[in-house]
């Protein structure tokens, strides 16, 4: 990502997607790994693994660091949209209830219920965080709905784009004046996936024997 920003004619307009593998678990071997000396730092952290991952949680922060310092010294940063965002909430293990997860990072969904691959909120809502040089003076908490499939408008508004012309079969509504002026959201609804592989939905029909289980 830094080669790409070093790189960068800047009369051109650029779009990049970082996505990093952490703070994800491992699906196979360990479940969390990063730099003994990181890890060290957070010795006031009782739990071992959760000392794990705030080591990982902070080897991601300096790595999105050198993104910003990149496009800092590029004097690309005045006129760029940060967005950190996750996909879903954290594949946290809760012994309590009925959630689960087969790869635990020991992330927390709290106050939330339910984890990654459930449709409770806490495994669909996730905070994200816009930085922009605009919001700089006004800088505000949105608690409004989006979803993913907004991203797309409300970006391509963003950097100057005219909506209409999008196609109208697109997901996606533009949430721009939203986010930026506080306003109500542009939507009051939102799709979940309900994959029968994982059974997550609310309400799951057993054809053999007949009967029913939530």
């Amino acid at each position: 990502a830094v080669d790409i920003i070093q790189r960068h004619n800047k009369e051109s307009p650029l779009f990049l997607y970082l996505a990093h593998l952490a703070v994800h678990s491992g699906n196979r071997g360990k479940y969390l790994e990063a730099p003994q000396s990181e890890i060290d730092k957070f010795q006031h952290i009782k739990d071992p693994n959760r000392r794990t991952y705030a080591a990982m949680v902070s080897k991601l922060d300096e790595s999105v660091g050198r993104v910003v310092a990149a496009l800092q010294t590029r004097y690309m940063l005045d006129n760029t949209i940060i967005v950190f965002m996750s996909d879903n909430g954290a594949p946290s293990k809760d012994t309590t209830s009925s959630t689960f997860n087969f790869y635990p990072n020991w992330g927390s969904n709290f106050p939330l219920r339910g984890a990654k691959e459930t449709l409770w909120e806490g495994g669909v809502r996730s905070p994200t965080f816009i930085w922009s040089k605009q919001f700089q003076s006004n800088p505000r908490v949105y608690n409004g709905m989006i979803h993913i499939t907004d991203w797309l408008p409300t970006l391509y508004r963003a950097a100057g784009g005219f909506v209409t012309r999008l196609p109208a079969y697109l997901d996606g509504r533009d949430q721009w004046n939203s986010i930026s002026l506080g306003l109500p959201s542009a939507r009051n609804e939102t799709l979940v996936n309900i994959n029968e592989n994982d059974k997550n939905a609310a309400l799951i029909a057993v054809y053999n024997p007949g009967s029913f289980y939530k």
